[in-house]
């Protein structure tokens, strides 16, 4: 049996769920929406030709008309940041599973709404946290589960990004706050997320940004220091002012009985793997760092969800908003220049307009 998905933004990347859809044999895409008709069509030409299918892809200028094709069993929404809550709402409300870009919004209120509305109906929500689905990840979290490192006291995360001006002038939404969101929400939250699931919640953070590019409002480099609620340290530091090429994607973990160090442009590269009475370790990372392939294990995990209606192989949904909770913290610290505990108490965004545009692709 195949799940019949819908796409809804055919931007950079719709581009890259449309290619892994294509290396799915139990998954079609079956339609797409964007307000660029030639991003729908080479969206399909490549489908087709990547998946080696016949046929068509129905496109849908309106994302409102693609929810209403009855064919559609699941959604993709990887649109601009600031309509993944409503279109995935409205996805949902048309009887449709969602698997949705990170973050899930900027305004915590429709977060929680978006998740709970998705236990109201029925409905399996996945966020793309793709990072967790890598098999080298899910060994590190079996061994910080099994207490191979011990007492962490410190764990660390590190981007070094290129994102020049010419990134933020191509669409409008990006480099704006009330759309985009800002560096740490939208790029950061990836490995925050995968700290958090580490080391477990936060109890409180003290954020710096660096803003110099005025063309756009969201900052340009991220500096942070987390406390964790079961203890240790976490530090954060980000940048997309990279010259001329990504750096590096990094996490290191600092433990009483060891030390796990990956980095590189993606993550890609060991920098040290060291378990106490565990001398194999590095060798069983080294081989599980070959295996990639995140994206699409991410899709396998939803699909099998869907068939089998067992939700355990998704992301908890109190961490999927943990995650964004954590993110829009750093921002009220870097505003007041204080620490701020969580729980937030409130948002520090303003919602959305609800008769936002939601033809509004990436």
């Amino acid at each position: 049996m195949s799940i019949r998905f819908g796409l809804i933004g055919c931007g950079r990347m719709g581009e890259k769920h449309a290619a892994t859809l294509a290396g799915i044999s139990n998954a079609r895409l079956v339609a797409v929406s964007d307000i660029n008709p030639e991003r729908m069509e080479a969206v399909e030409k490549r489908y087709l030709q990547d998946s080696g299918r016949n046929g068509k892809v129905a496109r849908y200028p309106d994302p409102l008309s693609l929810l209403n094709d009855s064919t559609i069993e699941a959604v993709v929404i990887a649109t601009s940041t600031h309509l993944h809550a409503p279109l995935a709402q409205e996805a949902m409300r048309a009887g449709k599973h969602v698997m949705v870009e990170k973050p899930i919004s900027l305004s915590l209120q429709e977060a929680e709404e978006t998740i709970n509305l998705a236990g109201e109906l029925g409905r399996h929500l996945l966020v793309c946290h793709q990072l967790r689905y890598r098999p080298l990840l899910q060994k590190l979290k079996e061994w910080v589960e099994d207490e191979r490192l011990g007492y962490i006291h410190l764990g660390s995360i590190r981007i070094s990004f290129a994102r020049p001006l010419t990134y933020y002038l191509s669409s409008p939404w990006r480099g704006r706050r009330l759309t985009d969101g800002g560096m740490v929400v939208n790029q950061g939250i990836h490995l925050l997320d995968l700290l958090l699931w580490l080391m477990g919640e936060v109890d409180s953070i003290y954020g710096e940004f660096v803003h110099w590019r005025t063309e756009k409002e969201t900052e340009d480099a991220a500096l942070g220091i987390l406390s964790f609620r079961r203890g240790g340290k976490g530090v954060m530091e980000m940048n997309v002012m990279t010259y001329p090429a990504n750096l590096e994607m990094g996490l290191s973990l600092f433990g009483e009985k060891g030390t796990i160090s990956l980095g590189g442009p993606s993550m890609n590269q060991i920098k040290r793997v060291a378990l106490e009475g565990h001398e194999g370790a590095e060798e069983e990372a080294a081989a599980l760092l070959k295996e990639e392939g995140e994206e699409r294990r991410m899709y396998e995990a939803f699909i099998r969800t869907l068939l089998s209606g067992e939700a355990s192989l998704l992301i908890p949904s109190r961490q999927i908003y943990h995650a964004l909770e954590t993110s829009l913290a750093f921002y009220q610290s870097a505003a007041a220049h204080l620490p701020v505990f969580l729980p937030l108490r409130e948002d520090h965004r303003e919602r959305r307009e609800k008769d936002a545009d939601l033809s509004w692709g990436d």
